[in-house]
C-alpha cells in the first residue's frame, strides 16, 4: 500500500515538474537570443576606425573650410560614413553646399581647387569665364 500512495504521489507532481522544466528552458533560450541580439547591437555601434571631418559649425555655400570650423571625430559604424567621406582636410577648401553642424563632410561638398565663391558653386560641367569690362 505504501509503494502505491508514492506512485500516487509522482504521477500527480509529475505534470508541473515537466512543466517547470520546459518553462526554465523556454526563459533560458529567450535570455540568450536577447544577449546575442544585444551583442549584435553593440558590435553595430562600435566606433570606427578611420575618424572622418565633421563640420564643427554651419558653413555657407561658397564659404571657406577652416581647421577651426571642422573636426577630425570617429563615428558609429552603424552610421556607415558615405564613401567619399573626407578623412584629412585639404588646405584652402571651399563649400560647394551649405553644411550643417556636425554634418560628414564628403569630397563633393568641397572643392579644394576653387579660388573663388562662383567657381565652387558650380558643377564640374560647368565652366566660369572672367570678362574684362571698361
Amino acid at each position: 500500500m505504501l509503494s502505491g500512495t508514492i506512485r500516487s504521489a509522482n504521477a500527480r507532481y509529475l505534470l508541473p515538474r515537466v512543466l517547470a522544466v520546459v518553462i526554465i528552458a523556454f526563459a533560458a533560450a529567450i535570455v540568450t537570443r536577447a544577449n546575442d541580439r544585444a551583442a549584435s547591437a553593440a558590435a553595430l555601434w562600435g566606433v570606427s576606425d578611420t575618424p572622418v571631418v565633421l563640420a564643427g559649425r554651419d558653413i555657407p555655400a561658397g564659404g571657406f573650410i577652416k581647421a577651426a570650423a571642422v573636426t577630425l571625430q570617429a563615428v558609429p559604424v552603424g552610421l556607415l560614413p558615405p564613401p567619399d567621406a573626407i578623412h584629412d582636410l585639404p588646405p584652402s577648401s571651399r563649400s560647394s553646399t551649405g553644411l550643417v553642424a556636425g554634418e560628414i563632410l564628403r569630397s563633393a561638398c568641397t572643392d579644394p581647387s576653387a579660388a573663388s565663391v562662383i567657381t565652387s558653386l558650380l558643377s564640374y560641367d560647368h565652366l566660369a569665364l572672367s570678362v574684362l569690362a571698361d
